[in-house]
């Protein structure tokens, strides 16, 4: 059967400024056969992380020392973000454009079950720890943020704005994307909007969203304890940093090998680990390369996340 991704998927980028460059040190750390969509990660205490597989509605277990790569889990649709709280890891799966999503929860050995169903969403995509008890997950297409009691499974609507939503028809452009919570905010991307946001916590709820830069197409992201957001664009093959006072740097490139970055995070003090799908999603030069997980030297230390 031959996989869709492989030949890769036109897409009308939005406009996406441009940034100094200031490449950093880059090395392969696993790689994919081409077509296959790299989505998320998390990085986990034993030097292994996390990925999930849309191509293969798969979380696979990678080691950092030598890119070996083991099956960690299936699933029946396709696993998007991941986040841990404490021993168990909350993984959003659905088809995107279509109902049906849920909530599903594993610990740390690969032992999944549906863990809440969410019938209202068309997208689970990013996800993150609000507080010890509770995480919030973004909806792509209703470009709406919604609450999970990780105790009693309680789904509420969160957050709903206009920036978070799509304002086009193409359907591989998602609205709100990535979400992070650090210092008593909440920080997203809006892809198809071309913006990174935030809103301040008052009481475990959202304050006003603010828009932190404009231009700037975004996918996942991490962040350091300067505050600095290191943010991976997707399909402009980039990871650029976002300081806390707007100014942008492009750290990596294709040269660094991250085509199609999708997502990012802390490995260790100094080291961020990339995904990447090789660029299914309007291929560079109309190419699409194997996926990745890259590793790169940024030099900073994470920053603690979560409301806690």
């Amino acid at each position: 059967m031959t996989n869709p991704f492989a030949e890769g998927i036109p897409v009308a980028r939005p406009p996406h400024d441009p940034a100094p460059r200031e490449h950093v040190a880059a090395a392969v750390v696993s790689e994919w056969p081409i077509g296959t969509f790299v989505e998320n990660l998390v990085v986990l205490d034993d030097d292994s992380a996390l990925v999930s597989i849309v191509s293969s509605s798969a979380i696979e277990r990678v080691r950092l020392k030598d890119g070996s790569r083991t099956l960690f889990a299936e699933f029946p649709k396709e696993p998007t973000g991941i986040v841990r709280l404490g021993d168990r890891l909350f993984i959003n799966v659905g088809t995107p454009g279509q109902p049906g999503w849920s909530i599903w929860v594993s610990d740390l050995q690969g032992s999944i079950s549906e863990f809440v169903k969410v019938p209202d969403a068309l997208f689970l995509n990013g996800n993150a720890q609000l507080t010890e008890g509770s995480l919030i997950s973004v909806d792509s297409i209703r470009g709406e943020v919604f609450r999970v009691d990780i105790d009693t499974g309680q789904v509420t609507s969160w957050l709903q704005h206009e920036l978070l939503t799509k304002n086009s028809p193409e359907p591989m452009m998602p609205g709100v994307n990535g979400v992070k919570v650090v210092g008593g905010h909440v920080f997203f991307t809006s892809t198809e909007r071309a913006l990174v946001l935030r809103c301040p916590l008052r009481g475990g709820q959202p304050g006003e969203v603010e828009v932190l830069a404009k231009a700037f197409v975004g996918d996942d992201f991490a962040v350091d304890t300067e505050g600095n957001l290191y943010i991976t664009t997707h399909v402009y093959n980039q990871v650029q940093r976002l300081a806390p006072d707007g100014a942008r740097t492009e750290l990596a490139g294709p040269e660094q090998h991250v085509h199609g970055s999708t997502s990012c995070a802390f490995e260790s003090p100094g080291n961020l680990l990339v995904t990447t799908t090789g660029g299914i999603l309007a291929p560079l030069d109309g190419e699409v390369r194997t996926a990745k997980l890259v590793r790169l030297t940024v030099g900073k230390l994470p920053a603690k996340l979560g409301d806690a």
